[in-house]
């Protein structure tokens, strides 16, 4: 159960084409293009807080998305 989480997660972050402006816009260029498990919880595991900063924006960014597919449909 715990792995279909972070898989979606995973492809949320990593893979969905929807992304990859604000990828490229908020994460560090190492983590755009290599789609690996480590890499997402390297990020997770973070400490560093521009980096959890720019994390932040990032997640922002796909939350603004999926709330405004739920406004429209509502």
């Amino acid at each position: 159960m715990i792995m279909l989480v972070i898989e979606d997660e995973f492809h949320v972050f990593f893979i969905y084409n929807k992304f990859q402006q604000q990828r490229q816009q908020y994460l560090l260029s190492w983590y755009d293009g290599r789609f690996e498990y480590n890499n997402f919880c390297i990020l997770m595991m973070c400490s560093n807080d521009d980096q959890i900063k720019s994390l932040a924006f990032y997640v922002h960014a796909i939350m603004r998305h999926f709330t405004d597919i739920i406004h429209d449909t509502t």
